[in-house]
């Protein structure tokens, strides 16, 4: 008994169903298809991310800075390799507008370039 006519004759027995089964099936096949994307760019991003660097910051968002007297509790913690400031400025000109703000950020430079960022 051959099994490919019978089959055949059930698919088209209603087409519209059988049409919409073989889109959802197609549509099924695309999004993980598109999943599967997702996930190599996040785990390559994952990858890429320097997890050997860690910003320390006060409680407070954009409150005051953190004590420099941290810095020498923070150099004794096994595994720091540097410790420096970061400080964060916000300013404006002219009218306080959001096209008028300018936004500095002061650190030690040399201290920075011993990680390798890129």
């Amino acid at each position: 008994m051959k099994f490919l006519p019978l089959l055949w004759a059930g698919l088209w027995r209603r087409p519209l169903r059988s049409v919409l089964t073989g889109l959802c099936i197609v549509t099924a096949f695309l999004l993980l298809g598109l999943l599967e994307g997702v996930n190599a760019g996040f785990a390559k991003a994952i990858a890429e991310a320097h997890r050997d660097l860690l910003v320390t910051n006060t409680r407070v968002r954009g409150g005051a800075p953190m004590p420099i007297a941290a810095m020498a509790s923070i150099q004794s913690i096994p595994g720091v390799r540097e410790v420096t400031l970061r400080a964060y400025f916000m300013g404006s000109f002219g009218e306080p507008v959001l096209n008028n703000t300018v936004a500095a950020l002061a650190t030690e430079p040399a201290l920075f370039s011993n990680f390798d960022l890129g």
